[in-house]
């Protein structure tokens, strides 16, 4: 006789099913999972704080990748003129990151891919439901954030 899984089981299923599904190169199709993500991130604060630049740091804090995996991602963006590294001038130890404007337009098709794929989401479940899982998965993400802070393996 099969056992039914427990609660949390199911949900390492879930979660797990869900990753494999999003964090997948086959969703982008220009660049890998990673750089798409990391030029999201430059693409956000770009647009929201035009004078002001991530570092690698910054960019391994709020993606949770090592700084070799980072650097092995900025190298490959760089050598595709995706992005720059330019010093700063007030601190030499930092290099910012910005995103070209050839990147850019690189980016904005790729994103604009993803969000066609995503509206397909959205279509098939229905608005509602997405709130409703924008909303728990939201729960979700800040409390395992809380939890793996706690566990001190998390930088944020």
């Amino acid at each position: 006789m099969v056992k039914s899984l427990q609660l949390d089981e199911l949900l390492l299923e879930a979660w797990l099913q869900l990753c494999t599904v999003i964090n997948n190169d086959r969703i982008v199709q220009t660049m890998s999972f990673n750089e798409a993500f990391v030029c999201h991130l430059l693409n956000q604060q770009q647009n929201c704080c035009p004078l002001s630049y991530l570092t690698a740091t910054d960019l391994c804090n709020k993606t949770g990748l090592f700084k070799s995996q980072m650097n092995t991602i900025l190298t490959s963006l760089e050598q595709k003129n995706i992005i720059y590294r330019i010093r700063s001038t007030s601190d030499k130890r930092k290099i910012y990151i910005i995103l070209l404007e050839d990147g850019m337009g690189l980016y904005q098709k790729e994103h604009a891919h993803i969000l066609a794929f995503i509206n397909q989401i959205i279509s098939l479940v229905g608005e509602e439901e997405i709130k409703k899982f924008i909303q728990i998965l939201d729960k979700i993400t800040s409390c395992a954030k809380e939890a793996i802070k706690k566990r001190g393996l998390y930088g944020n």
